[in-house]
């Protein structure tokens, strides 16, 4: 972080019309924009004319700034401010202090704060932020700052200017193609059920929306009030894993009558994952569940391959890092196993070579075909596909 202090600009706000020599005009006090919106450019050029270029920084250089008015005759302006914020994780996830949190984990985006600096009610705040290439921007020249709202205000903004990306990404595969649109929650779940539906020699004429990028679905649950508001021409289908209670719940709350499926209306449909004969005991059932144990388990050319969590052990090296050994399967949390996937890189076996790999490497052999992984049992796909299909086949009927 570093910390500027200048002549202070006695902003009092921006104009929100214009006004000629004499007559009044409306102040804009406070605002938040993102830079999918239009204004966000107009607001966005002139504090950095102001402030931004006093620091000789170039602005493209910059991941986030605050801008502090006191009310004295002087402002700080400090870029790069290492920022704090609050989450409410997925139900059944534990953290212990130092581990990653990933946006696939979250489940409500809470609030953020800036980490040892102080802003008094009566300050005026200009703050912005980006993330990955888009940014998001909030002023507030009332002086009369709820820094507990505040902090919520700033964490909406944030989240809002991911959620943004994620929709532009999905308006861009709609626009590609003429078929029903599937989106899944997670960025391996597509690759899987592109692949199933290609192997399986599926009739079905389906599109699948393509991305990359982690996401919490909590995010996807929204993109489904989101495309609903408005007529689709595309029939949009939302698919989404069994592992988060609080979903599967909002989920089953609007489904009809005996559907396998939910209609929130205007061309737009979701689903969870059916539940695979062999794994009717499970409690985390992701897409990966749909192979076999043996499946999963199967290695690539560097003898690496996907985990359970169930067969491995935690332990601490000398250094403090942890990594994570190969054992017998534990049969007693069988039921409730999951996916080895963010510290796949931590694995070994007991002579200690490294023998994991994540679930995006796993997807990506899956869907090119890699040696070792041509001849996968998918008959359990096939319930995945035969829910799609009622939704297809409800589209036609209706039109």
């Amino acid at each position: 972080m570093q910390k500027f202090t200048f002549p202070t600009s006695k902003s009092a706000g921006f104009a929100a019309n214009t006004a000629q020599a004499g007559t009044t005009v409306d102040l804009m006090v406070r605002g938040g924009f993102t830079s999918f919106d239009i204004e966000y450019m107009k607001y966005i050029d002139q504090i950095s004319n102001l402030f931004l270029a006093k620091t000789g920084i170039p602005i493209e250089r910059i991941q986030n700034f605050l801008i502090l008015d006191h009310g004295t005759s002087t402002d700080d302006v400090y870029i790069d401010v290492p920022m704090e914020g609050t989450v409410k994780l997925k139900e059944g996830l534990s953290k212990k202090k130092g581990e990653v949190v990933y946006l696939s984990e979250i489940d409500e985006v809470g609030e953020i704060n800036f980490s040892n600096i102080e802003i008094t009610p009566n300050d005026a705040i200009i703050h912005g932020g980006r993330i990955g290439w888009r940014s998001y921007l909030y002023f507030d020249f009332r002086r009369n700052l709820d820094t507990d709202l505040l902090y919520k205000i700033l964490g909406k903004l944030r989240h809002d200017t991911i959620f943004k990306e994620i929709v532009l990404k999905a308006d861009t595969s709609i626009l590609e193609t003429n078929y029903p649109l599937i989106i899944t929650e997670g960025k391996t779940d597509w690759k899987h059920l592109m692949n199933a539906h290609a192997s399986l020699g599926n009739d079905l004429r389906i599109s699948f929306h393509k991305f990359e990028d982690d996401r919490g679905d909590s995010d996807i649950l929204r993109m489904c009030e989101h495309y609903s508001r408005m007529s689709q021409q595309t029939k949009m289908i939302f698919v989404f894993d069994r592992d988060n209670p609080k979903i599967l719940s909002e989920l089953r709350e609007k489904t009809q009558g005996e559907d396998r499926f939910q209609n929130w209306g205007n061309n737009v449909f979701s689903m969870f994952l059916p539940m695979p004969s062999h794994r009717e005991r499970y409690n985390n059932v992701s897409i990966e569940f749909f192979y076999k144990d043996e499946d999963v388990r199967r290695s690539d050319t560097k003898g690496r391959r996907l985990h359970f969590t169930n067969e491995l052990r935690k332990e601490i090296n000398p250094d403090n890092s942890l990594r994570f050994v190969e054992i017998e399967p534990d049969d007693s949390i069988e039921f409730t196993k999951k996916i080895a996937d963010r510290d796949a890189h931590k694995i070994e076996n007991s002579t200690g070579d490294k023998t994991g790999i994540s679930k995006s490497v796993f997807a990506d052999y899956v869907l090119n075909r890699e040696t070792g992984f041509v001849d996968l049992d998918l008959d359990e796909f096939e319930k995945v596909f035969d829910v799609i299909r009622e939704i297809v086949e409800l589209e036609q009927s209706e039109g």
